[in-house]
């Protein structure tokens, strides 16, 4: 049996032979994506007609201008555009036209070459008529010729009109115009008599072709009304322009070959032959058009492509709209046939024109556009004009690119400094850092700061030494008065001399003390000021009077010249004064080191400087970058504050980072924090653990020492004072001048021979006291004589990934706190803004490399192609386009209406544009290499193709990320041919299985040998009925016969000897077959391959699936001989995902069955029958031995 999923893979059953194998299977091999990129870098047509005037090169460049989709440059065409646009140049012709005079030929010149440098040509190509023209009033013919031969698009093909002077003159001079409409009429369109001979040539061939006459006859019809209404009305106006003049045209004829012939040969001979097309002028304009696109088309070239404006009057598109049902709705405008929707591109809503310059704006659904079969949907009128003119530019490679604004959040030491950085290099962008792009408004604002504070502080301090020195003057005035009221002269002297040797900081003291008795010894200063002033004089008397008594000179006179210097300067205080300036100094360094708050406005200006500085480098940062974007902020924005600014400003990122550790409670960032500061924070650890033990130690010490305290009270208490104090000092003396040891030796034998006797008088045991106090003491003088050594301090311990949970770890724990509560404050406002694309990323176990690939993900996530599971609405479509397409083509309804074997659905199936796996499921392709066929009821839509898959997980797989399911640059692998070779026992399925593998170069695996593999290692044999041996009866009946007659039978010794050891190696293999202990999994084996029962599916698991998963199998393919057997075992493959890609079931008759086993089974039954008839005869001759 075969099932029924595997039916489709038959066809590829050739798929993996060497003789015929098919590349692509499943691709085409060009790349639509790389077929519109081929087309946008190329080059597109240009053609220049050359030939004499009048030869018809204006009418035959209109004509492939239109069908081509070039543009049309001629002189009149350029004129009317330029007047009609009102350019700089169209104005002054109006100028010039209304003021009667003609238009110079170097405006004329100028304005051609404009047009070919326009952008409109650099996309659409251009047919060039009349250049280089006969007037050499601006430029020579050599020079317009060199001008050709530098254009930047220079042109593919020349097209020479030839025509025969006579021929040519008669044409101009029979060439007649409208003064009204400006048209131009040969003679055959306004001649009676030529009109006349036409009909009647025309009238001589009807009849000869009766399929054509419908047609002729409906010509001949619109061209006798078309010869009635000229011979009517318009011939009656037609004039003779001057040029049109024989004598005229012949000048001019003769003009060109006397002046522009020959250069023109020259430029036609530089060209290469198969790019020069020279045609007859004498044919007729629609014979001339016909074979030169025939020739265009002959070279592989391509016209221009046009873009068609998405726009239906009668239905209007709101903004509002969502994105899926704004597409199916534009998908469905001015299709240009039946199941060929314009397509979804990877610029979504974007604007293609904004995003080139930097900018992601969503377009507008009433500025749609379709290109290349794509929809584009543009921000503005202007950006749609310049996409109409030249959409090259913006749908190169790279473009969609993201412009690369992008902000990154992130606690301390979370990696985001070093992902701005990788982000940075990834677009070629830079990264600005805000902590350094302020810090000069930091500095500037500084020095503000220490520049007031300086100012301020100055006043201040001279105020401050100001009121000092008063005070100081006071207290010595005042001091002087006390000595001179006691007429203690040297008290004074005293006094000052301290005051001089007096510390600074006892001064500093005593002056704040002072200043804050500042007001009252002013009053007082004021209420008694002549008194000190006599005083002061009286001071200066005595101490003169006393300075000339003494001999010794104590250094009194310099003192006193220092005391009048200081009154001296008391009133010159200044900013240069040493103590002024040490006051402001210290006020500058507090200043310097106090924070600095900017206002939150200054930020986005900085940034914006920043930012206008990068934008004039952008372009160089790689072909086709756009102008704006390219940097990564880091540090900034902070605060919500902070970002409500920046959206002001307009300065918003693209793209938001946020990295955040949320598993296990933040312990990798916590760990690495730990990590950076190590060092300080186990400073911090063993301090804190020195300070608790030296603490503990400490109030042990104290707890001893009161209890010694105690102790020693009872101690007195009981004793005699006199000797206690005797003891005590004793033991003191010992204690200051012996060791530790010689201390207590002598404690307890001084209490022993004071004890003594009062023991032996009393005959009784001393008191408890008595006992404990030598026991205490010497604790008491350890703690004072040799302190106890400080216990080790050890770390805690933490495990190897985490860290030690310590109170030193918590300011890291606030700072991560801190981080989070901003981030909560700030993301709302981050996501209100829905162009803005959000990354919240958690950094454990990640690199900077994963965390790298994740942003990229997220930033271009919305310029990437984006599938959805197939909808209603997409049936509806597709059932739609199917009707549309079986009314233009009714033939192909007839035959499918034929098709009576097949439904309706499927016929729809077969139409549909299938993916690159075809129906077979590309996520078991991608990560199992297994073609297993898909589901359409799980199908899927991307970039309008259908995906079928195996199961719903698959399906959301692929919709996360398609591009890794599907092709890129080279079609998807096909995985090896894998064969399940079937048939019933004898059907060939081994022969034919090795040689297929053998002609296919793949393995052939026997399922039935695999199982035997698998229990031999300890059955050391194979199992099942067709190796088990039937017992031997008389085997038997000859070892019963040996077992009687023992070892008293002497004779035939060989035979016994044999029968010995054939008893000897049954023995054995009995033995042997007991000791074998199987699994259970392989008593599962033994019995499929004895009784034939199922194969349970764990079993399975460990045999069938390696065939499809393991190298070299993988890789290679096989022929699986002989499985599934049981519907249940192809259920089983089915469930597993395990498809082979074709069936074999090998069909044979039943007796060629039994002429191929019964022959070998009938000679292997004759010999054991041969045996046991030579077993029987041995026996019958070993028992008549016996007899006798």
């Amino acid at each position: 049996m075969r099932p029924k999923p595997w039916r489709p893979f038959q066809a590829i059953l050739f798929m993996a032979s060497p003789e015929k194998k098919q590349d692509y299977p499943f691709v085409d091999i060009f790349d639509e994506d790389e077929a519109e990129k081929s087309f946008l870098l190329s080059k597109p047509t240009c053609l220049i007609i050359l030939g004499k005037p009048g030869t018809g090169k204006k009418t035959l460049a209109r004509k492939i201008a239109q069908l081509w989709k070039c543009t049309l440059i001629e002189a009149l065409e350029v004129i009317e555009e330029n007047i009609t646009a009102g350019t700089e140049y169209g104005l002054k012709m109006q100028e010039l036209l209304f003021g009667g005079q003609s238009i110079p030929e170097e405006l004329i010149t100028k304005m051609i070459l404009k047009k070919i440098e326009s952008p409109e040509v650099a996309h659409f190509g251009y047919v060039l008529s009349g250049f280089p023209s006969l007037s050499e009033e601006y430029m020579t013919i050599s020079e317009q010729i060199e001008k050709i031969r530098n254009l930047k698009l220079k042109p593919n093909f020349l097209i020479n009109l030839k025509c025969p002077d006579y021929d040519l003159c008669q044409r101009l001079s029979g060439q007649r115009q409208h003064p009204d409409a400006g048209q131009i009429y040969q003679r055959n369109q306004w001649d009676p008599e030529i009109i006349d001979k036409r009909k009647k040539k025309k009238n001589q061939h009807k009849g000869e072709d009766e399929e054509e006459e419908e047609e002729e006859e409906q010509e001949e019809e619109d061209e006798a009304a078309a010869d009635a209404i000229m011979l009517s009305d318009i011939l009656p106006h037609l004039v003779q322009r001057p040029e049109d003049f024989l004598e005229n045209a012949e000048a001019r004829i003769n003009l060109y070959k006397d002046t522009m012939l020959y250069p023109l040969e020259d430029m036609m001979a530089e060209q290469d032959s198969q790019y020069l097309i020279e045609l007859d002028g004498n044919k007729h304009p629609n014979e001339l058009f016909a074979s030169v696109i025939a020739r265009l088309q002959s070279m592989g070239l391509r016209n221009g492509a046009l873009i068609t404006r998405l726009q239906n009057p009668e239905e209007e598109l709101s903004e509002g709209m969502e994105t899926d049902e704004l597409f199916r709705t534009l998908s469905s405008f001015k299709i240009i046939a039946p199941r060929y929707r314009w397509c979804r591109s990877r610029w979504g809503r974007a604007c293609p024109v904004a995003l080139k310059e930097g900018n992601i704006v969503m377009g507008l659904p009433d500025l749609a556009v379709s290109f290349l079969g794509k929809i584009y949907l543009f921000s503005s009128q202007e950006a749609l004009r310049e996409f109409m003119l030249n959409p090259r530019p913006y749908l190169l490679p790279p473009m969609p690119l993201p412009p690369c604004k992008v902000v990154v959040f992130g606690p301390p030491l979370s990696g985001k400094t070093t992902l701005c950085n990788w982000i940075a290099n990834k677009y070629k962008g830079k990264v600005l850092d805000m902590d350094k792009l302020i810090q000069p408004c930091m500095e500037e604002a500084r020095k503000k700061i220490i520049e007031q504070a300086r100012i301020d502080a100055i006043d201040v301090a001279i105020t401050k030494v100001k009121n000092k020195l008063e005070i100081e003057k006071m207290l010595k005035e005042q001091a002087a008065i006390d000595a001179q009221e006691t007429g203690s002269y040297k008290e004074t002297d005293e006094y000052e001399e301290s005051e001089a040797t007096k510390p600074e900081e006892e001064r500093s003291m005593e002056e704040q003390s002072r200043d804050t008795r500042s007001d009252t010894s002013k009053e007082k200063t004021d209420n008694s000021s002549e008194q000190e002033a006599e005083s002061s004089v009286d001071t200066k008397d005595t101490t003169e009077d006393t300075s000339t008594s003494r001999t010794d000179g104590e250094g009194t006179t310099e003192e006193l010249n220092e005391d009048t210097s200081i009154n001296t300067s008391e009133s010159e205080v200044t900013a240069d004064h040493p103590e002024v300036q040490a006051l402001v100094e210290e006020a500058v360094k507090i200043a310097a080191q106090s924070p600095i708050m900017l206002p939150a406005e200054v930020y986005p200006e900085v940034l914006e400087k920043a930012i206008t500085e990068l934008t004039k480098k952008n372009k160089d940062r790689f072909p086709g970058a756009p102008e704006k974007g390219g940097w990564v902020l880091d540090n900034y924005p902070t605060t919500s504050e902070h970002w409500l600014v920046l959206s002001e400003k307009g300065l918003l990122p693209d793209t938001v980072v946020c990295l955040k550790n949320i598993e296990k409670n933040g312990i990798f960032l916590l760990r690495r924090l730990y990590l950076t500061n190590k060092d300080e924070i186990n400073y911090k650890i063993l301090e804190r653990l020195t300070d608790e033990a030296l603490k503990k130690q400490k109030e042990e010490e104290e707890t001893r020492r009161e209890l010694q305290e105690v102790l020693k009270l009872k101690e007195e208490s009981q004793q005699p004072v006199k000797p206690a104090e005797d003891q005590y000092e004793k033991y003191e003396e010992v204690e200051e001048h012996s060791p530790l040891e010689t201390e207590q030796t002598a404690q307890m034998q001084s209490v022993d021979s004071k004890e003594e006797p009062k023991l032996k008088e009393s005959g009784d045991k001393p008191p408890l006291e008595t006992e404990v106090i030598p026991q205490v003491q010497p604790d008491r003088t350890k703690g004072v004589v040799e302190p106890k050594p400080e216990p080790e301090i050890m770390l805690p311990e933490f495990p190897e990934d985490g860290f030690p949970d310590v109170p030193e770890i918590e300011p890291f724990k606030e700072k991560i706190k801190l981080f989070m509560h901003d981030w909560q404050i700030l993301e709302p406002g981050i996501n209100d803004s829905s162009l803005i694309q959000t990354a919240v990323l958690e950094i454990a176990g990640q690199t900077p490399e994963t965390l790298l690939n994740q942003i990229v993900l997220v930033m271009e996530k919305p310029f990437k192609y984006y599938g959805w599971e197939i909808s209603a609405e997409d049936l509806d479509e597709e059932a739609d386009d199917l009707q549309a397409e079986g009314e233009a083509d009714e033939e192909l309804e007839e035959e499918e209406q034929e098709e009576n074997d097949e439904d309706e659905d499927k016929i729809n199936e077969k139409k549909r544009h299938m993916g690159d796996t075809k129906h077979f499921c590309p996520v078991s392709l991608k990560e199992n290499f297994i073609l297993f066929p898909g589901i359409a009821e799980h199908g899927a839509i991307y970039r309008e193709k259908f995906y079928y898959f195996s199961s719903p997980e698959s399906r959301e797989k692929f919709l996360e990320n398609p591009e890794e399911y599907v092709a890129h640059k080279e079609p998807l692998q096909a995985p090896p041919l894998r064969v399940c070779l079937l048939g019933t026992h004898g059907a060939g399925k081994t022969i034919c299985g090795r040689w297929l593998a053998d002609k296919l170069g793949i393995f052939h695996i026997q399922f039935e040998e695999r199982l035997q593999e698998m229990i031999m290692p300890k059955t050391e044999k194979r199992v099942g009925p067709e190796f088990d041996e039937e017992p031997e009866e008389d085997q038997i009946d000859m070892e019963a016969l040996f077992q009687e007659l023992g070892d008293s039978s002497q004779t035939n010794t060989e035979t016994e000897t044999e029968s010995e050891s054939a008893h000897e190696n049954e023995s054995n293999k009995n033995k042997e077959m007991k000791e074998v202990v199987l699994t259970d999994e392989e008593e599962i084996i033994k019995a499929n391959i004895v009784d034939n029962e199922a194969l349970t599916p764990e079993v399975l698991d460990k045999i069938v699936p390696e065939w499809w998963t393991k190298e070299p199998i993988r890789s290679t393919g096989f022929i699986l001989d002989g499985f599934p057997r049981t519907f249940e075992e192809a259920q089983y493959l089915s469930e597993r995902g395990l498809c082979p890609d074709v069936a074999v079931f090998i069909q044979v008759e039943e007796s060629d069955i039994s002429d191929r086993l019964l022959p070998p089974r009938l000679k292997k039954w004759r010999d054991r029958q041969n045996k046991k008839m030579e077993n029987k005869k041995k026996l019958k001759d070993m028992k008549e031995k016996i007899k006798f």
